[in-house]
């Protein structure tokens, strides 16, 4: 086992979330999403999880608030199936995949997907409403149990999002 998978055991929430959607479970370095797997940092990203809507991110929220680890949670559209890409546009990752050095040794990074476009852009979205995410926009990226949170052009400017990472 790696030692990114090694952090995530003995959190049911993240070891249920490693099989989603699509069935299969991710033992490998890098599990399921559109990043090229490769350097370390990118190594350090991929340890987190990937999941599909606020079922979902109930399941994280409820076993990471709190936690003493530093959880970080990347929320953007979907995969559109007919077209293997997020209907939105922005992609905030190669500067993230910068940014991680300054993130902590221990942090965990999940990335969440809010739905189809037309299910986000209902503006009774959960995701939109509840107190615990209240997003205005996507891609936002956020420090789980504080207000820290940047989103769409924000997160592509490296120096900010290693701010966020780092604090």
């Amino acid at each position: 086992m790696h030692s990114e998978d090694a952090r995530l055991q003995g959190v049911p929430a993240l070891e249920s979330l490693r099989r989603h959607s699509h069935g299969h479970e991710h033992n490998h370095p890098g599990g399921c999403h559109s990043l090229q797997p490769g350097l370390q940092q990118r190594q350090r990203w991929c340890s987190g999880v990937r999941s599909e809507g606020f079922a979902a991110f109930e399941q994280v929220y409820s076993e990471l608030n709190g936690s003493d680890k530093d959880v970080f949670i990347l929320f953007s559209g979907s995969v559109d199936p007919a077209t293997g890409h997020s209907w939105c546009p922005d992609c905030p990752e190669p500067v993230i995949e910068k940014a991680l050095a300054s993130a902590p040794e221990d942090a965990v990074f999940v990335h969440v997907s809010v739905g189809p476009r037309d299910f986000w852009k209902d503006p009774n979205c959960v995701f939109r409403t509840d107190e615990r995410t209240r997003l205005k926009s996507v891609p936002t990226l956020m420090k789980l149990g504080t207000a820290e949170r940047l989103a769409e052009e924000q997160l592509m400017k490296v120096d900010l999002v290693e701010m966020l990472l780092s604090e």
